[in-house]
């Protein structure tokens, strides 16, 4: 009778010599039992895991057995042929199926031999808790290489490992370092760093890839032309740069019946860490970028079935990658829809673009330039009035004062109510140890410590909204920043087409038609003044300088508070009107 042996090992930390022992045994166990074996009948998968359905060894021995070649298959024991049950019994199966026996050395397990069959589900049965075991134990270990700060072999833009200095013995007796550290690699920290830049300033992620991949910069791979949409999206949501680590946030699943693995979630990340030692982004900058990135989601399509086309509430391209200074920052008051660019020549021209397709009576149309030059000048010409700003600002101060007024008599009476309550606790705490235990004063005990608790929390919460949630700049600062503001819009990119719409909102265009000479539009807008004080100076040069990284950690100013507080309150606003006069009226 003619065998066939199996052989394998699942890890690069075995001996190669494993398989030799593995054929030796059961070139052993075939000369007792008769068997003969061709040398060309013996398949090994060396470093294999037995978990896996495809393996190459494996798939030829089926290939022979399904040719009727031998009349017995061998393994040294059960686990060799499959860590999983499912899979080891369908092997069997059908093995069985072609009168095929599968012969276990070591459990010295016969499938010919119908006693055996609860013996090999059994067998099987312990090695697959044993894969279910060592996995636990695995991830176990990973988890405390991970709470003690040590990489996994993760790979990020923007960092590298090192070995560190605590080293240990391993198996064999050599020294190891006990784990490897990770630092930010200063060279890629600079262009994430200008990537998150770029695309605050309202570039688009295919603009930014191009940019990389023209200057040369070299990607995670060190390859040219390596950078693609795809990284940029990722680096811009990752929240590492931050100095947030989660580790363990998906985990592998075998598909029954194909095999195949698949990456699911978990419910939460095994691990979860901030290390600020690690932070490559500042804080306002990210929240900036998260905003972008779903005004940039907002402009494609929302709909369930994108098929049907644009959701309603689908914002425009044009409002999220402005190409212009103006571009989708006008509406039309007849009819609220968008002031586009209906010609191209010498500039080009503004005008409604439903008067242009004739849904609309607004038909005038003006110059570009013109409406650019006429609406910056007036801009600058408000803004640069600071002692009517820091007059706004201070009437923004006071009302916030007046609307936290109640809070400091509130803050009073909370703290009077929990010293009477700490009072009652001390005097049941001195009843029960004079008195004994009593079921009643111990009931009343947990209420009023309760009470405490919740008074402490109210308290904490009402110290933190007495805190000045806005003051007023000085006029010095509020002319720094105006500066800022103005060299940001002459640069006419589109950083200074979001910051234009920030500053006046929706820019609406009015047609007037006097009696005698010619139509013009009056643009009237809302000014929003707090929006001046929370933008940086653009900055100039190459890719990956010093000064971008200093640019971006600037923490010099107390904007954030006021930024705080803008949020959920209501913008002061001042309402100008200026006249653009039209070049053509039809």
């Amino acid at each position: 009778m003619k065998a066939a042996i199996y052989a394998r090992y699942s890890s690069d930390n075995q001996r190669e010599e494993s398989l030799d022992d593995q054929i030796t045994v059961c070139m052993q166990y075939a000369d007792k039992k008769g068997f003969t074996v061709d040398p060309d009948d013996i398949f090994v998968d060396a470093a294999t895991s037995g978990t896996l359905r495809q393996r190459a060894g494996l798939n030829n021995l089926l290939e022979v057995v399904r040719e009727k070649r031998v009349d017995a298959v061998l393994v040294d024991d059960l686990s060799r042929l499959s860590r999983s049950n499912l899979d080891m019994l369908t092997a069997i199966e059908e093995l069985k199926f072609l009168d095929v026996a599968l012969h276990s050395v070591a459990d010295n397990l016969n499938t010919a031999d119908e006693e055996s069959k609860i013996s090999y589900q059994l067998r099987g049965i312990v090695n697959e808790i044993y894969v279910d075991d060592l996995r636990k134990k695995t991830l176990r270990g990973q988890l405390g290489q991970k709470t003690r700060g040590y990489s996994l072999g993760e790979k990020t833009y923007g960092y590298k490992t090192k070995p560190s200095s605590e080293l240990r013995m391993d198996k064999k007796g050599k020294p190891r370092p006990d784990g490897m550290l990770i630092y930010i690699f200063e060279e890629q920290a600079l262009i994430v760093n200008k990537i998150f830049i770029l695309f605050k300033e309202g570039k688009s992620i295919l603009q930014i890839v191009k940019l990389l991949n023209s200057e040369g910069i070299p990607s995670q791979k060190r390859e040219k032309q390596g950078w693609n949409t795809s990284t940029v999206r990722r680096i811009l949501k990752n929240t590492k740069y931050i100095g947030r680590w989660t580790w363990g946030k998906n985990q592998n699943k075998r598909m029954p019946g194909t095999g195949k693995v698949r990456q699911v979630p978990r419910p939460e990340p095994l691990f979860e860490g901030t290390d600020e030692t690690l932070r490559i982004i500042q804080q306002d900058l990210w929240d900036a970028v998260q905003v972008r990135m779903k005004e940039v989601q907002e402009a494609w399509s929302q709909s369930d079935n994108p098929r049907r086309g644009f959701s309603k509430n689908q914002r425009s391209y044009v409002d999220v990658f402005p190409r212009e200074i103006l571009a989708g920052a006008m509406i039309c008051s007849v009819c609220d829809g968008a002031i586009g660019k209906v010609s191209g020549k010498g500039g080009g021209y503004y005008g409604c673009l439903k008067g242009a397709k004739g849904a609309c009576s607004n038909k005038i149309l003006v110059r570009a330039k013109l409406a650019e030059r006429v609406i910056l000048d007036e801009l600058g010409r408000i803004i640069n009035d600071t002692q009517n700003l820091q007059y706004i600002l201070r009437k923004v101060e006071h009302i916030v004062r007046k609307m936290l007024s109640n809070i400091p008599k509130e803050l009073e009476t909370k703290k009077t109510q929990l010293s009477h309550d700490q009072l009652k606790i001390d005097n049941f705490v001195r009843f029960i140890a004079e008195a004994g235990p009593s079921v009643a004063i111990e009931d009343a005990l947990r209420i009023t410590e309760r009470k405490a608790a919740e008074l402490k929390s109210e308290i904490a919460a009402m110290e933190i909204k007495n805190k000045p949630a806005f003051r007023a700049p000085s006029i010095e600062w509020i002319t720094l920043r105006v500066a800022k503001v103005q060299n940001i819009l002459e640069q006419k990119t589109e950083q200074s087409a979001l910051l234009l719409r920030k500053v006046l909102g929706k820019i609406t265009l009015e047609p007037v038609y006097p009696d005698g000479g010619k139509c013009y539009l009056i643009a009237k807008s809302k000014l929003q003044p707090l929006v001046l004080l929370d933008e940086e100076r653009p900055r100039k040069g190459p890719l990956t300088t010093e000064s971008d990284l200093a640019f971006s950690s600037d923490t010099s100013s107390n904007s954030l508070h006021w930024w705080r507080w803008r949020e959920s309150n209501p913008r002061p606003k001042v309402v100008h009107k200026r006249r653009l006069h039209a070049y053509t009226c039809f």
